[in-house]
């Protein structure tokens, strides 16, 4: 994911690390078993599908599942994917990509009063520790007012992964967009349920508290670095390489 460069290499290895003591909100407290994260598995579906698609990318769906925005945790949903990102990194990353689809059928315009611009810097920085390339992002079920979560959000992700970004409006085409045997069987595909397989996911993070409390207690001393503090530099980097917040 670094195009064979060993500074970039060494970048994300230094970001990886960095991030556990710059970010604390969203690299502590990584424990399935807590009651926030209990709750996230039920108000949000956050998969990975089984099996990866023609380019060799795997696929993550995200759905909101309790429709009241009073409910929504936009914290605890982004350690959440976060912590599906360890247990890749961890076995061996074998896909060349990340696709993104988003289900926005329960989501209300009383959600977007949880998008905290804080957590979304720290969650756009949080990516650039683990280097998945986003070759293609599909939003299926967009409501009208997916333009203000759009104009909210367009800060933090760069134009080319914008660029990217698919709107279907019949979500039984996902079908055509990815093998039928990735695609969950609510959208016309032969997978399991996004239900099932949130039930899944959630008893392989469960199986790894104890990884993901090793990972997570694995930080820098920022006081030692040589040149400038990782946090002064507006988010690290080196001399201040990740300026410009984006994902890609």
């Amino acid at each position: 994911m670094v195009k064979n460069s060993m500074s970039k290499a060494k970048n994300v290895i230094d970001t990886y690390f960095s991030l556990r003591t710059i970010h604390p909100t969203l690299f502590q407290g990584r424990d399935p078993s807590l009651p926030a994260m209990k709750r996230s598995f039920e108000d949000v579906h956050i998969v990975i599908l089984p099996g990866l698609t023609k380019e060799g990318n795997r696929v993550i769906l995200m759905r909101i599942n309790n429709p009241d925005p009073d409910d929504y945790d936009l914290e605890a949903h982004m350690k959440r994917s976060l912590m599906l990102m360890e247990i890749y990194l961890r076995d061996g990353v074998d896909f060349t990509g990340l696709q993104v689809v988003h289900d926005f059928k329960n989501f209300k315009l009383g959600h977007l009063t949880h998008f905290n611009l804080q957590l979304l810097k720290m969650m756009s920085t949080g990516m650039k520790g683990y280097q998945f390339r986003l070759p293609k992002t599909i939003m299926m079920n967009a409501p009208s007012h997916i333009d203000t979560l759009m104009t909210v959000c367009r800060p933090f992700i760069n134009a080319k992964v914008m660029a990217r970004v698919k709107i279907i409006k019949d979500q039984l085409k996902l079908a055509e967009e990815l093998p039928p045997e990735m695609v969950p069987v609510e959208y016309g595909g032969t997978a399991p349920s996004v239900e099932e397989l949130n039930n899944q996911w959630r008893e392989i993070l469960m199986k790894n508290r104890p990884y993901l409390a090793v990972v997570d207690s694995l930080k820098t001393n920022e006081s030692l670095r040589l040149e400038k503090k990782f946090i002064q530099t507006e988010f690290g980097g080196e001399n201040g390489s990740f300026r410009k917040l984006a994902v890609d």
